[in-house]
């Protein structure tokens, strides 16, 4: 008993780690299944978040073009005014530069002046060169600190211009990752959109025409009634269909069910405006043919139909002034070879009729199979019978 129990306990121990084994390696989805509705919620979701990350990341990216505009603005503005600091600083410099030669004049003068000379206007001239002289080293100090100012300010604006430019490319550079996260996402959706439903029904952009002739061949001073049909063979709506019919050169245009005519062209055309997939249009055009046309010639009228939809598509009838076409002489051999064939039939049911050994006729009646009469026949063969008995 213990064996046995000991037995049954080891393959509920292996079936245990074998179905545990299972579990771990296979996906739960391909054991248990998951239904289209889930897995599309989920790719459905997962589109929704990657565009909901491309929206943020797009304006982030706006922003950032924003501020590395701004910041561009300002580097251009402090460099204008640097440039304008230096250029006020070297003025600066200039004058500075001047009143010290007027100092220097002034005192060299003063040192040359002999006894008995007027000091008091040469000391006058080196008191105001001397004052002229501060205020222009004044004013260069000035012009060269706002010039350092100025400098200090571009350097600043040129800084803030990099870490501008760097935000914007890191923003760049994550819309290009978030543009492609959303691509893969909507592909992943419409790829399994097309694996649950079936490949997406292209669009058929197709047409047909059809130009028939009521008749094979005409006699002159007779008429042709032209059939032209077109129809939408595609899947989508055909618009603007243009049909241009060349006529003939010999005949004249009578009448037609639709278009206008152009007498010097001889062209006969007009517009269909839209065509439902499956639908057709028909139209008729007649025309006269002279009396004096000569017979034996080919009339050729010639179809063209072309629309933004379809490409030009061209068909042709021909019919023969006062002759029959080869396909009317065809059916006139056809019907002559039925009636031999009739005929034949007829006779060979004629030899097939025989008389029994009583004189008796088979089933139908000979008058029915050779046109004389039962009763001569058979009447005949009796009187036969009775001259051999006599």
């Amino acid at each position: 008993m213990n064996y046995f129990g000991n037995k049954l306990k080891s393959k509920s121990i292996a079936i245990l780690l074998i179905t545990t084994i299972i579990f771990w390696l296979i996906p739960p989805n391909l054991i248990f299944g998951e239904s289209n509705d889930n897995t599309l919620e989920l790719l459905q979701q997962a589109a929704d978040r990657a565009n909901a990350v491309l929206a943020e990341v797009q304006a982030a990216a706006d922003q950032a073009a924003t501020e590395l505009s701004g910041a561009q603005a300002a580097a251009d503005q402090a460099g204008s005014k640097l440039a304008d600091a230096r250029t006020s600083a070297d003025q600066a410099t200039k004058v500075l530069s001047g009143a010290e030669k007027s100092l220097a004049d002034a005192l060299a003068a003063l040192d040359k002046a002999a006894e008995g000379d007027d000091l008091t206007a040469l000391e006058q001239a080196v008191a105001e060169a001397l004052a002229s002289r501060d205020a222009a080293k004044a004013a260069a100090d000035q012009a060269n600190a706002a010039l350092v100012d100025a400098q200090a300010a571009a350097d600043r604006a040129n800084v803030a211009l990099a870490d501008a430019q760097a935000a914007a490319d890191r923003a760049n550079a994550a819309l290009v990752e978030a543009q492609a996260a959303e691509d893969q996402a909507s592909a992943e959706l419409e790829a399994y959109l097309v694996e649950i439903s079936g490949e997406p029904e292209k669009e058929i952009m197709e047409a047909n025409l059809d130009v028939l002739a009521d008749s094979q061949n005409v006699e002159p001073g007779g008429s042709i009634t032209y059939k032209i049909t077109v129809t939408n063979t595609g899947s989508i709506v055909l618009s603007g269909i243009e049909v241009l019919d060349k006529l003939p050169e010999l005949v004249i245009f009578e009448s037609g069910s639709t278009g206008e005519f152009n007498e010097d062209l001889r062209e006969v055309s007009y517009t269909i405006e839209s065509l439902e997939p499956g639908e057709m249009s028909e139209e008729e055009i007649i025309v006269y043919v002279p009396v004096v046309a000569e017979e034996s010639q080919t009339l050729t009228n010639s179809v063209i139909i072309s629309s933004m939809e379809i490409a030009p598509i061209e068909e042709h009838v021909d019919v023969v002034i006062g002759e029959l076409t080869e396909e009317d002489g065809e059916s006139g051999e056809e019907g002559n070879e039925a009636e031999a064939i009739d005929e034949e039939s007829q006779q060979d049911k004629n030899e097939e009729v025989e008389l029994d050994e009583d004189g008796a006729v088979g089933e139908g009646t000979v008058e029915e199979l050779t046109g004389e009469t039962a009763e001569g026949e058979i009447g005949e063969e009796t009187e036969e019978a009775g001259e051999q008995d006599g």
